[in-house]
């Protein structure tokens, strides 16, 4: 099974001259994660969705569920996790308050992504089969990802530059703005 590297993502970015860089504009729904949770991640890839990857959630240190809505489905959401470190300087409060984990409950609220990223325009030819190498920071097993399928970008937080995972068109166009 053939995919795409981390490292061939961090030599696209650095070769390429094409990075640019985005401001987050999305409000998410988050909640605490339960350690030993799996969470399944979909992505909108065209007209169809995609299971893009499963990971447990770690039983050592903290971690926030985002979730979205995708557009192309009604049963199924775009869930992940992340550690409270990465969280809490990407997120804020509806009313531009920092957030903190004593902000932080087992049931879904609200927040506004806040911060900036780093950007490349996906080309079909980095992942025909889809499949690409998931950032250290996921953790888990060593299955690829799924879903780097059609138009879309590859994009690396501020807080971790080296570690690209793919946006489709349709959910980077709604939660981001190039700058």
């Amino acid at each position: 099974m053939s995919y795409i590297t981390q490292n061939d993502l961090n030599n696209i970015a650095n070769n390429t001259g094409t990075l640019l860089n985005v401001s987050k504009k999305a409000t998410k729904n988050i909640r605490m994660a339960v350690p030993g949770e799996s969470i399944t991640t979909y992505i909108d890839t065209g007209s169809i969705i995609t299971e893009e990857v499963t990971r447990i959630v770690p039983t050592d240190g903290i971690y926030i569920v985002i979730s979205d809505k995708l557009l192309n489905s009604n049963t199924v959401t775009h869930d992940y996790f992340i550690s409270i470190e990465d969280f809490l300087p990407r997120y804020i409060t509806l009313d531009n308050m920092p957030i903190n984990s004593n902000n932080i409950t087992y049931d879904y609220q609200t927040v506004k992504a806040n911060g900036n990223a780093m950007v490349f325009e996906h080309l079909e030819e980095y992942t025909p089969t889809g499949l690409y190498e998931k950032p250290p920071s996921w953790g888990g097993d060593n299955k690829p990802a799924s879903g780097a399928i059609g138009e879309g970008y590859w994009m690396a937080s501020v807080q971790r530059p080296t570690e690209w995972y793919f946006v489709s068109n349709l959910q980077f166009y709604n939660d981001y703005v190039i700058v």
